[in-house]
């Protein structure tokens, strides 16, 4: 699959355009395996058309590959075949990890073996990361309009030329000129090209849509309420009531996907608590009527959501069985429609603070359960997009288990939790490397003699962090471990509040080499919101800002990222009654934007919980 050298050279780009031209032809040349004269892949002279030279650069040797669909071998007058080496796999599979917010994610998920061999090496050697290749195009500081002209050009040329077979909806089925049939495959559809250059536009010049959800008095009983800004923090919509009934709606959570908004909160319209959702399929403009998902005489809590592709997954706590159970629902169709719930931990003991997460076709549901005389920590997982779930595995070791919190990607699910240990209350992890189906021991974190509760985990590519509160030195501050080989080992724990007064209630996120995190503090007076950050993958951070300004007591922090962006809200008591306060900064956390009310209710707005887009 190679175009001729005089069709790349046939493109014509303005001297402003011209690096950029050059780049884009260049990237999709090699997603296609193209030889272009100025990539590593250079045509075999002397040879058909169906081979190449290949360089590997980490040997600095050249290496024919024979596109034939025959295995891999050396041939008997000692040309070398395209061969896997393991390094490059692990390479380009962190690579993989650290362009997880680009484009170029999708393109090379979909990618062959053979593909992202070639891929890997040319993009590695040309541009040095994907991550770096997506920034490039962003420091040539052209506009959207520009960029999407140039996309067309390129894509519509090169589509003319190498054809797509329109019954295999994949980036990577592109082919050329077929010498046995005689003629081209069918071209690109023109709403395919739309969708790579939106898809490549949305990465480079970003738009995030931030979601926040919050549950207020304003109208005599708490309502669940919902506003959205497309301008990065700058504005936000009016406030939308979503549960607007005269029972008491309380605890949000949400989550974003795509175009598709989710809220799950507790209502006890019906006479007792069950787990109520709207859904919003046009970002936020509207949402359906709110839908009973548990709809029994028991009495619902906590509830739990998540979201992949067009599956939304919810989990909640249950006592219609006599006690409490971890019940689940799922909707594979954007939230239109949700399943029967399913009872996961089925058991005699008290089961409690569920926990969900997805990735892929996987679910993970991690509980706290009452079925021994120790409280343990219980992990369920389902391969089918929540349509059948594995029976519980008890993952903890020790007594008094409390506040899990659970993350995952790839294949690799981390679980962390607070617990009674010989020396104290600890911080304790434990990993799987394959979906779940196994756990590590856990591993002590903080291992001190004092009060270690509240972890939080946040993960970025074979990072993984957490933070936590703990009361060492007598005064409660925040504390922050990391690992950078997926959970296998940790860092010291660093204290990174480290100040007389009372820290709790932190929160972390992960983007690329940063890290942030926020907590409720009362070392300024009034108390505030705290803000530190790290530039180095938590190997040091910033001494702590408090981005709340003093307005009121500032508590209970959320934290959102995306790009440069960070985003956090928090209640506040502004005028006598607390509102829903907002900051973003757009630097990644150097400094931040006065904080907005974005609630400006003359009720009490709480429980604030933000999604981004």
């Amino acid at each position: 699959m190679r175009l001729p050298i005089s069709f790349i050279n046939s493109f014509t780009f303005d001297n402003m355009h011209s690096k950029i031209g050059i780049f884009l032809v260049f990237l999709f040349a090699t997603v296609l395996l193209v030889p272009v004269s100025t990539s590593p892949l250079v045509n075999a002279q002397g040879y058909n058309d169906n081979q190449y030279y290949h360089q590997d650069f980490y040997k600095k040797d050249n290496y024919l590959f024979e596109d034939n669909n025959q295995p891999d071998y050396n041939d008997k007058n000692g040309r070398d075949y395209y061969y896997h080496y393991p390094s490059k796999d692990k390479q380009f599979n962190q690579l993989v990890q650290e362009c997880e917010d680009c484009f170029l994610q999708e393109l090379y998920y979909q990618l062959s073996d053979k593909q992202r061999y070639f891929f890997f090496d040319a993009i590695e050697y040309e541009f040095g990361s994907l991550e770096k290749l997506c920034k490039l195009i962003v420091n040539y500081q052209i506009s959207e309009q520009e960029l999407k002209d140039i996309l067309r050009h390129i894509l519509v040329q090169l589509f003319d030329k190498v054809g797509y077979d329109n019954d295999i909806d994949k980036i990577n089925s592109y082919y050329s000129y077929d010498k046995y049939d005689n003629d081209y495959y069918k071209s690109i559809p023109s709403q395919k090209i739309d969708e790579i250059i939106n898809n490549i536009i949305e990465c480079l010049f970003p738009n995030p849509i931030i979601y926040v959800v919050w549950q207020d008095d304003a109208t005599g009983s708490n309502d669940i309420f919902f506003a959205a800004s497309t301008d990065n923090g700058h504005t936000f919509s009016t406030p939308e009531n979503l549960s607007n009934n005269l029972g008491n709606s309380i605890t949000p959570q949400i989550a974003a996907e795509g175009d598709n908004v989710y809220v799950v909160w507790r209502d006890n319209t019906p006479g007792n608590f069950d787990t109520f959702i709207s859904v919003s399929n046009d970002n936020g403009h509207t949402f359906s009527t709110p839908k009973n998902l548990s709809y029994n005489l028991g009495d619902s809590n906590d509830q739990q959501i998540a979201s992949e592709g067009d599956n939304v997954y919810v989990v909640w706590r249950d006592n219609t069985p006599g006690n409490f159970d971890i019940f689940f629902s799922v909707s594979n169709d954007n939230g239109h429609t949700f399943s029967t719930p399913k009872n996961l931990s089925y058991n005699l003991g008290d089961s409690s603070f569920p926990q969900i997460a997805s990735e892929g076709d996987n679910v993970y549901v991690v509980w706290v359960d009452g079925i021994s005389v120790n409280f343990d920590i219980l992990f369920s997982s389902s391969t089918n997009n929540g349509k059948s779930f594995s029976p519980p595995d008890v993952i903890s070791d020790n007594t008094g288990q409390s506040s899990p919190q659970i993350a995952a990607k790839g294949d690799n699910v981390f679980v962390v939790w607070s617990g009674s240990t010989p020396v104290g209350t600890d911080i304790l992890f434990s990993f799987s490397t394959n979906n779940g189906k196994s756990f590590s021991p856990p591993d002590n974190i903080s291992n001190t003699p004092t009060l270690s509760i509240f972890p939080q985990i946040a993960i970025k590519g074979y990072n993984v962090y957490l933070v936590w509160e703990d009361r060492v030195g007598g005064d409660n501050n925040i504390f922050i471990s990391f690992s950078t080989n997926n959970g296998k080992s940790f860092s010291p724990p660093d204290n990174i509040s480290d100040n007389i007064g009372i820290s709790g209630r932190p929160q972390i996120v992960a983007k690329g080499d940063n890290v942030y995190s926020v907590w409720e503090d009362n070392t300024p007076s009034p108390p505030g919101i705290l803000f530190s950050f790290s530039t180095n993958n938590g190997k040091s951070f910033s001494q702590p800002n408090d981005i709340s300004g003093n307005i009121g007591p500032s508590l209970n922090p959320h934290i959102a990222a995306k790009g440069n962006n960070v985003y956090v809200v928090w209640e506040d008591i502004v005028q006598g009654s607390k509102d829903i306060l907002f900051s973003f900064s757009t630097n990644n956390g150097r400094s931040f934007s006065q904080p907005d009310d974005i609630s400006n209710s003359p009720g009490n707005s709480n429980s604030p919980e933000i999604s981004v887009w």
